[in-house]
């Protein structure tokens, strides 16, 4: 796998960052795929959509690989799925996505609480409808 092609296809939008050194960045590229087994095309992607991620340390990016394992029982495998297709996700700190998982957990609960009550109210009524229809 050639490193430099990954970063010499994704230069352009890498200029645009301020603080880039091609030099970490390679080391950074290395890392992804030496930790997470990412493939050229993977990168690729996941530069072309989130080219801040050779900012992070290795150091955060582990932290942020442990974070998400413990805290959404998630296998190495899903987790390079998860960054694979949300890249972005690397660069949230960790309150952000608990403040977000705690809201969307919230706001699904609400929603099976509904569901299910429309359930028992369906069955209900169709019970009722059964009795008054053979009674």
């Amino acid at each position: 796998m050639d490193i430099d092609n990954i970063t010499i296809k994704n230069e352009k939008k890498l200029k645009r960052l301020k603080s880039f050194n091609r030099k970490s960045a390679l080391k950074n590229v290395k890392f992804l795929q030496n930790e997470f087994g990412l493939d050229e095309s993977s990168i690729t992607k996941m530069l072309s959509v989130a080219p801040d991620i050779l900012k992070l340390s290795q150091e955060n990016i582990k932290a942020k690989a442990k974070f998400y394992q413990d805290e959404f029982a998630l296998s190495k495998d899903q987790f390079v799925k998860m960054i694979i297709n949300s890249p972005m996700l690397l660069g949230y700190n960790q309150e952000t996505v608990l403040r977000k998982s705690e809201f969307y957990q919230s706001k699904l609960s609400v929603t099976f609480q509904i569901q299910l009550k429309v359930r028992r109210f369906l069955h209900n009524f169709i019970l009722f409808v059964i009795i008054q229809h053979f009674c």
